[in-house]
């Protein structure tokens, strides 16, 4: 579905007159490098093990900062790095969006106002969009868009259409995970990415956006066995077998940026950036895949019919909350709610006084509770919850108890999360080119800038309704004399969003909750 985006008539006229032919204005290409989870502490740690040479010579020749997140979550942030505006404004607000239909996961036409990637197309400009969080269904731009589905069964995954040999040509040169190994399958994804812009950066691109998620993948499980904690006592057996887990991911990006920069003329101006770092959790904690409905439906509170809900016998169902998530939603069936829903009114409070005694009783093998209960927040209330139900993860266990009877199949699976980040986890920020100047210093740049100033970069103005800013003194004196800021009041907007499903919504929300980005 092509999106229409609303531009005013001030910003076509003044882009028309910033395009590439400008007088006054010679842009090169900037190459928009993103790695999911980097962090200055382990970066820093294997530079001073003689490691990670390309990310080191980047550095050494230009600008390095942390770069600020704008929220905690992957696809969150990196649609503001493209976007310039804060989450709330552009639409992304997590990995899921619920539905009547259930979750599914987060897609490019759910953002509600354009891309980068959009903005240099209404001017002529030539982009590439590579692997990047929500940019499936691939937009029609002017250019390409590899988009994060691109490797799945599922239609507009790429863009143009006669792209889609060139990838698939790329793609067969890699072999394929035969055993359904998440990392394996991620690192092999970096790697074709990898190589299509290895060949893009030798075209007649302005922009080229490539991203790569396998630090992050592997930093969730190992990252405690690289950067032990000084308060935990780890088992040397297990150091030795998981502790060179996250350098190596750090080394095989570190190779991607080495030959990216390599096929890449000496011109480009190189832009390194991560959402978020990681730091090591501080109490022993486990991701958890609980079902909540069994529960319930052992309880007497769910009763299922051929799969379906049967709400004529059903008081409470969790909702809106898959099994990754530690805080869980439910929903009581009030009468005049759902349809034929068996719970009066005036009876919500008794019922949920009941519910919250019985989920006390539920219990973990050494007789740990299992849940605990809160009120909603304004937000799940919005989304439908009752009441708001919260897994104890301090407890490795895979057998749940009531009244000393095991509840069947609750907990799909446990494994330890050693690594985590939060909007106070600062990732990196590295620029070096012709048109940067090394001299630059600046302790952070948010994520919100990074639209603000590529657009810059390329000598087209800044639109006043960002909530980021161009960092301009990061360019030298030449350029900024010659290519003094411009801006106009908006790059456009458009219509709200609307959810895309996909025939492997399942299969991407099981992976979401395997690779850790579901807790």
């Amino acid at each position: 579905m092509k999106r229409a985006w609303v531009v005013v008539l001030a910003t076509v006229v003044l882009c028309i007159a910033c395009a590439r032919d400008a007088d006054n204005v010679q842009t090169r290409l900037t190459l928009l490098v993103g790695i999911d989870g980097a962090s200055w502490v382990a970066i820093e740690d294997l530079w001073s093990q003689g490691r990670l040479p390309n990310l080191r010579a980047l550095a050494e020749r230009g600008v390095t900062a942390s770069l600020t997140p704008v929220a905690d979550i992957s696809p969150v942030i990196w649609t503001s790095v493209v976007t310039g505006v804060r989450p709330e404004r552009h639409g992304i607000t997590d990995f899921l969006l619920p539905t009547t239909q259930g979750d599914i996961p987060v897609s490019s036409t759910l953002r509600r106002v354009p891309a980068i990637w959009n903005m240099l197309s209404t001017v002529g400009r030539r982009v590439a969009v590579l692997g990047w969080w929500v940019s499936w269904p691939a937009e029609p731009i002017n250019g390409v868009v590899v988009s994060d589905r691109a490797l799945r069964a599922v239609d507009r995954a790429v863009y143009p259409d006669e792209f889609v040999p060139q990838f698939q040509e790329i793609a067969a040169e890699f072999p394929e995970v035969l055993d359904g190994d998440f990392q394996e399958e991620i690192a092999r994804q970096d790697e074709i990415i990898a190589a299509v812009a290895r060949q893009l950066v030798g075209e007649d691109f302005d922009l080229i956006l490539a991203y790569f998620r396998g630090v992050d993948v592997v930093s969730h499980p190992f990252w405690k066995y690289f950067q032990p904690s000084e308060l935990e006592e780890l088992d040397q057996v297990k150091i030795e077998r998981f502790g060179e887990r996250v350098p190596m991911a750090y080394e095989a990006f570190d190779r991607i940026l080495g030959g990216l920069v390599a096929a890449a003329t000496p011109d480009t101006n190189v832009v390194v950036i991560s959402d978020h770092g990681f730091t090591a959790v501080k109490r022993e904690q486990y991701r958890m895949l609980v079902d909540l409905n069994r529960v319930l439906e052992h309880l007497g509170y769910l009763v299922l019919v051929d799969g379906e809900i049967s709400w004529a016998q059903t008081r409470a169902v969790t909702w809106n909350s898959p099994p990754g998530l530690p805080d869980k939603m439910v929903r009581i069936g009030l009468d005049h709610r759902e349809p034929k829903g068996s719970v009066q009114a005036q009876d919500l409070e008794r019922q949920l006084e009941e519910l919250t005694a019985d989920l006390g009783e539920v219990v973990y093998k050494n007789g740990t509770r299992v849940f605990r209960v809160r009120q909603p927040t304004r937000k799940e209330r919005q989304q439908g919850a009752d009441l708001t139900v919260v897994v104890n993860r301090r407890t490795k266990s895979r057998k749940v108890f009531f009244g000393g009877e095991e509840i069947p199949e609750v907990v799909e699976s446990v494994e330890e999360l050693t690594g985590t980040h939060s909007v106070e986890t600062e990732g990196i920020f590295i620029a070096a080119g012709p048109d940067i100047d090394p001299s630059f210093r600046v302790d952070a740049v948010h994520s919100l800038d990074i639209t603000p100033t590529l657009l810059y970069s390329l000598g087209l103005p800044v639109a006043q309704d960002f909530d980021g800013r161009p960092r301009v003194r990061l360019f030298r004196s030449e350029f900024r004399q010659a290519n003094p800021l411009k801006t106009i009041p908006s790059w456009g907007e458009a219509e709200d969003g609307t959810a895309t499903a996909s025939e492997i919504d399942e299969e991407l929300i099981k992976e979401l909750r395997a690779l850790g980005y579901i807790d």
